[in-house]
C-alpha cells in the first residue's frame, strides 16, 4: 500500500476530515495536501506516524 492509500485508509477508518488527519499526524493541512496531490513523499518521521496511526485505527476498528 502506498502513502496516499494509507492516508485515505486513515481518513476512512477514523471518519476524519483531511484537516483532522493532518492534526492527528502533527502536520499542517498544506503538508498533507502535498503528500496527497503533489507527489511529495512524507519524511521518515511522518511515515512512522502514518503507520502507527493506521495500525491504531485498524486495531480499534475505527475512531480514536
Amino acid at each position: 500500500m502506498n502513502w496516499k492509500q494509507r492516508l485515505h485508509n486513515i481518513k476512512s477508518l477514523g471518519d476524519f476530515s483531511w484537516e483532522e488527519v493532518a492534526q492527528e499526524l502533527g502536520v499542517s493541512y498544506s503538508t498533507l495536501s502535498k503528500w496527497l496531490y503533489a507527489g511529495v513523499p512524507p519524511s521518515r518521521k511522518s511515515r512512522r506516524k502514518i503507520e502507527e496511526l493506521e495500525r491504531r485505527l485498524t486495531e480499534r476498528g475505527g475512531s480514536t
